[in-house]
């Protein structure tokens, strides 16, 4: 699924994350910035455990900040450790709404281009994965409106409900 409007390409896609050809993926993570949950773990197996030592000099980082490190192995160059996720393995909307415009202001404040994202914060409580795919289409949609100059944005997921969730919210959203 896509939407391309000429200048700026917003899709859902069905793989890994961490083998997306983008400048930079985000993932969450809770204060202490281990890459040990979910989708993070499995990124730093790809990554590299230099990615996860990077973002370990920054911890513990207060809720709701976005620590950027290196992406080691990862094609993409940068990754965004979105701190969205309570040690009780608990999140929000207004979490997931806030580290999504803090990336998508350091994105533009490094003049990335092409990010990846997977369905942040859907496998945690307090967040299903329709609300989560629902506010990650939202929010991009706004920042590209607002002219942030993404030229594409990659909702990837090894998830067929959740991809199937993304989707919904493209359509939804971007008419």
């Amino acid at each position: 699924m896509k939407k391309n409007d000429g200048k700026n390409q917003i899709k859902a896609v069905f793989g890994e994350i961490a083998e997306q050809d983008v400048d930079a993926i985000a993932l969450p993570t809770t204060p202490s910035l281990r890459m040990d949950i979910g989708i993070s773990a499995k990124v730093k197996e790809s990554a590299g455990q230099e990615v996860e030592e990077e973002a370990l000099q920054h911890a513990p980082a207060a809720m709701g900040n976005v620590v950027a490190t290196g992406g080691g192995s990862l094609q993409a160059g940068i990754v965004f450790h979105c701190v969205m996720v309570t040690l009780e393995k608990e999140t929000s909307e207004e979490l997931l709404r806030g580290c999504l415009g803090e990336i998508f202001r350091q994105a533009e404040d490094r003049g990335i281009k092409s990010m990846a994202f997977p369905a942040l914060g859907s496998t945690f409580q307090g967040l299903t994965p329709q609300t989560a795919t629902d506010i990650i289409v939202q929010e991009s949609k706004a920042a590209v409106d607002a002219g942030a100059p993404f030229i594409e944005l990659v909702f990837t997921v090894c998830d067929r409900t959740i991809f199937s969730h993304f989707k919904r919210a493209l359509k939804k959203h971007l008419k």
